[in-house]
């Protein structure tokens, strides 16, 4: 009982943190830099409110889990989702929303360690922090939470990315809770967000 309701504050904080979060991070920018204003609402706060809780930040999804049993899904995951990216790209829609997104000449390098530590604090947020808070009160059903906030995330992008944003989530979220660790989820999006802005 007493581990029940252990878990039933925990979601709520979890729930109730990461919505905050997510709406400051939509009306300020205390760093003056998306790349750091990530860091500190989708990891830093977070991340802090798992040692308030009073958790092992490293249960959250942070080590490298079964490592093992997670590598052909992954593998299978950057395949499809090259092949579906490469169909994509060629929509105007697409074109369009990315076509002057992507790095300056000669500055790759930066761009793409900007990117991965953005898709590290998303990733954490939702698939560290979402995921691993709200299982223990809710079990697999966390999977399926933590994929609406990522969803809505993506609105205002293609439309066709944003509902894809919804079987995204959820297959990423089932990989993540088996394998104990949101690394994957952080390899398939750094690939996914590096290949649309360079195809």
């Amino acid at each position: 009982m007493k581990k029940e309701r252990h878990a039933r504050w925990q979601a709520m904080a979890v729930m109730v943190v990461a919505t905050t979060c997510y709406c400051l991070m939509m009306y300020h920018s205390p760093l003056n830099n998306y790349t750091w204003d990530s860091v500190f609402f989708y990891f830093l706060l977070p991340f802090l409110s798992v040692m308030l809780l009073g958790q092992n930040p490293l249960r959250w999804g942070l080590t490298i889990g079964r490592w093992k049993w997670t590598l052909g899904l992954t593998a299978m995951g950057v395949v499809g989702m090259a092949i579906l990216l490469l169909i994509a790209v060629r929509m105007p829609v697409f074109q369009d929303y990315y076509g002057d997104r992507g790095p300056d000449a000669g500055a790759l390098w930066p761009w793409l360690g900007a990117l991965a530590v953005e898709m590290f604090a998303w990733e954490f947020f939702f698939r560290g922090y979402l995921l691993f808070g709200l299982e223990p009160a809710l079990g697999e059903l966390a999977i399926y939470v933590q994929m609406i906030p990522f969803a809505i995330a993506h609105a205002g992008k293609p439309e066709a990315e944003t509902l894809s944003s919804i079987a995204g989530g959820i297959l990423v979220g089932y990989i993540v809770r088996q394998s104990r660790s949101f690394w994957p989820a952080f390899l398939l999006h750094l690939m996914l967000g590096a290949l649309i802005h360079l195809l």
